[in-house]
């Protein structure tokens, strides 16, 4: 009795240290996982920043356009009258 005893003392911590270990495994790889996911969001706010700014001075040069156009128009069609 004493040596089944000591055998299966011997294999609950066996039993512990593998699980133990599976967890340490587990918990890096979530955190690796957690890296990956903070990353690319982080890559596509870059991207988005990026993109509004030139969306800014695309609407910025339309706008300036379109009023100088306007002002072209308003005088030609005042000068004609």
């Amino acid at each position: 009795m004493g040596q089944s005893h000591s055998i299966n003392v011997t294999n609950e911590n066996e039993v512990r240290q593998l699980q133990q270990k599976y967890n340490e495994q587990i918990e890096a790889e979530i955190s690796l996982k957690n890296l990956q996911f903070a990353q690319e969001r982080a890559v596509k706010l870059v991207e988005l920043r990026e993109r509004l700014a030139w969306e800014v001075i695309a609407l910025g040069s339309m706008a300036t356009l379109l009023l100088a156009a306007g002002s072209i128009y308003k005088r030609k069609v005042c000068s004609c009258i």
